[in-house]
C-alpha cells in the first residue's frame, strides 16, 4: 500500500515532464529488507519494481502445480543460476485439501505433506546459496493459528528460514478469533482484534529474527519503524490479481 501511495504522489509531482521511462527514486524499507525502484514514463504513468535485499524472489504453490520435493529443488536450482535470493514455498504444510478457505482449523504449521521434505529442501537451498521463504496461510482463523504460532516460527528458525509470508484469506468480517468468553467470534480484518494479532505475530517473529510479509493485513503504521522485520503488507484491492475484463 505504501509503495502505491508513493508512486501516485510522484505522479502528481512529476506530471508529464519526463520524455522516457525514468527511475524517479529508490526506496529501501527499514532494515533494508525490501528495495523499491519507482519509475515514471513519458505520459506520467507510474510503475515500480520490488526486490528483497536487492534480489528478486520466486514463488511456487501447491495450488498452482504439483508442489513436492523434486519441484522445489528444480526452482531452487533456477534461482541459484539466475540470481534470485529466495524461493517462496506455498502449500508445503498439511491443510490444503478440501475447502481450506472455510476450514482454517485444518492447517498445521509444523507438519509438511508426505511428498515434501521441508528440512531437506531448506538444507538444499542453503547449499545453493538460496533462502526459502516460509508461508503461513491461516484462512483468517487466528484462534487456530495463534495456538501454533510459536511452534511454526520455531520450526522456521531451526531450518534457517528467515522470512515468512502470512495470509488471512476470508470474506469481510470472517476473521475467527477467540473471545474472552472462550468462544469463537467473527471479527474484521482491520479491527482492533487483528491489530493486536498482527503485533503478536511480528513480535514473535522478531524474537527469532524472521521477517514478516503479511497479506490481507492491517493498515501500515509507525510500528514498522519499531519492527523493521515487518517487511510489507500487500493489501490494496486487486493489487495481486488484475481485474477481469468486461
Amino acid at each position: 500500500m505504501f509503495i502505491r501511495c508513493i508512486v501516485v504522489a510522484l505522479t502528481f509531482i512529476a506530471g508529464v515532464a519526463l520524455a522516457d521511462t525514468s527511475t524517479v527514486a529508490t526506496v529501501e524499507s527499514p532494515g533494508r529488507v525490501l528495495k523499491v525502484i519507482l519509475t515514471l514514463d513519458g505520459d506520467g504513468r507510474p510503475g515500480y519494481a520490488v526486490s528483497r535485499s536487492g534480489a528478486p524472489v520466486i514463488a511456487e504453490s501447491r495450488l498452482g502445480f504439483l508442489l513436492n520435493t523434486a519441484n522445489a529443488r528444480r526452482y531452487i536450482d533456477f534461482a541459484a543460476k539466475n540470481g534470485f535470493r529466495g524461493v517462496l514455498i506455498e502449500g508445503w504444510n498439511e491443510g490444503w485439501d478440501g475447502d481450506w478457505f472455510a476450514n482454517g482449523e485444518t492447517f498445521s504449521f509444523t507438519r509438511p505433506y508426505p511428498d515434501f521434505d521441508l528440512a531437506g529442501v531448506a538444507a538444499y537451498a542453503r547449499r545453493k546459496g538460496v533462502r526459502l521463504i516460509g508461508h503461513h496461510e491461516t484462512s483468517a482463523n487466528i484462534a487456530h493459528y495463534e495456538q501454533q504460532l510459536a511452534a511454526g516460527l520455531d520450526l522456521y528458525a531451526q531450518l534457517g528460514i528467515d522470512s515468512v509470508k502470512t495470509g488471512y484469506v476470508a470474506d469481510a468480517g470472517g476473521v475467527k478469533a477467540l473471545g474472552e468468553d472462550g468462544r469463537i467470534h467473527f471479527e474484521w480484518h482491520d479491527g482492533q482484534v487483528m491489530s493486536r494479532h498482527h503485533l503478536k505475530v511480528v513480535t514473535e517473529a522478531a524474537q527469532r529474527h524472521i521477517a514478516v510479509v503479511a497479506y490481507e493485513p492491517i493498515k501500515d503504521t509507525g510500528l514498522r519503524r519499531t519492527y523493521p522485520n515487518w517487511a510489507a503488507r500487500p493489501s490494496r484491492p486487486r493489487c495481486r490479481v488484475p481485474p477481469a475484463r468486461e
